[in-house]
């Protein structure tokens, strides 16, 4: 590792219970080719990831590259990244689940695609590796086992993004950190924040991905993306949900389509009676933006929109009491 000059890219590692494959997060960082600054994020693991942690800084002699910010509360993925993000002062950033690890040269192969590209692109990103919770390679890249939605040469990367599917692979991603800044950093609302910022950069970025695999993606049983991201999560719908919203009105070409989109999954949300408020907020602004009549939507958006009162109510002034019944009688 160059350790000559100042680093020029941060890692923030993100941590909850990741005990048994820390280290070998953290020391994959350590091998790389050019130093990078390293913020821990630990969101108060109720395993003794903080006291490896720890650990793992004393025996390397380097604290000086090393932030640690050890939480004592849960405060949740995306503003522990955000916490990271506000101390870091290097032209690029990049995450990194505790579970997972990089190649030696991933930063430095990164950092130069990024040089060669200029301002103007956002991010980079790469094809990933992937490993079962023991660390053993599996024979398929992530390219490879999601080819139905892997798309890195698309001519319109935002539109396909938001439209079709988020192909791109979290572990990979290098974010020029001014540009994760200018579009609004990581929405604390939204629990897989990846997604919902690819796109925020896609839509005033290039993207530039790098062919070749250069981290690896362990894919545990009970991680947090398997208990995200399937069709019966109604965090899943409204990290959608709020994802479409922001993007409603920003390309005028794709606004009908993004609104019937956005009036489906509102209707969804609205049955599933999880927040009756971002359904019915979602379909006032599914039917501006379609500007048709659509007696469907504005049946669900009324039940929506009373619902949301009919519970606000309640939780102002409480059920009613056995007196109070007996007296309305």
């Amino acid at each position: 590792m160059n350790v000559a000059e100042s680093p020029r890219v941060t890692v923030a590692v993100v941590s909850y219970n990741h005990a048994l494959y820390v280290e070998r997060c953290l020391r994959s960082l350590m091998d790389q080719t050019v130093q990078p600054h390293i913020i821990v994020v630990d969101d108060c693991s109720t395993d003794a990831s903080q006291t490896l942690i720890r650990e793992f800084v004393r025996r390397t002699g380097r604290p000086e590259l090393f932030t640690l910010l050890l939480h004592q509360q849960n405060i949740g993925l995306p503003a522990g990244l955000n916490e990271a993000l506000r101390i870091t002062d290097t032209e690029y950033f990049v995450y990194l689940a505790g579970d997972d690890w990089s190649l030696p040269s991933r930063l430095e192969k990164q950092i130069r695609a990024l040089d060669s590209a200029g301002e103007g692109a956002g991010l980079c990103y790469t094809d990933c590796l992937r490993s079962s919770a023991s660390g053993s390679f599996d024979e398929l890249l992530f390219s490879e086992i999601h080819s139905e939605v892997w798309l890195p040469h698309s001519p319109d990367p935002y539109r396909d993004l938001l439209l079709r599917d988020n192909w791109i692979p979290a572990p990979t991603v290098m974010f020029r950190t001014a540009a994760l800044r200018a579009v609004g950093t990581f929405d604390e609302s939204i629990p897989y924040e990846d997604h919902d910022t690819y796109v925020r950069i896609a839509a005033r970025y290039q993207l530039v991905m790098l062919p070749e695999a250069l981290s690896v993606h362990r894919e545990l049983v009970d991680g947090l993306g398997r208990r995200l991201f399937f069709s019966g999560s109604h965090s899943w719908l409204e990290g959608w949900i709020r994802m479409e919203l922001k993007q409603l009105r920003w390309r005028s070409d794709l606004t009908p389509q993004l609104a019937a989109r956005l009036r489906v999954r509102a209707i969804r949300l609205y049955k599933m009676g999880t927040n009756d408020e971002l359904a019915a907020v979602a379909l006032a602004a599914a039917l501006k933006a379609s500007r048709r009549f659509d007696p469907t939507g504005l049946i669900y958006w009324s039940l929506a929109s009373l619902r949301t009162a009919y519970k606000k109510l309640r939780a102002t002034y409480g059920p009613a009491t056995t007196n109070e019944r007996d007296r309305s009688t």
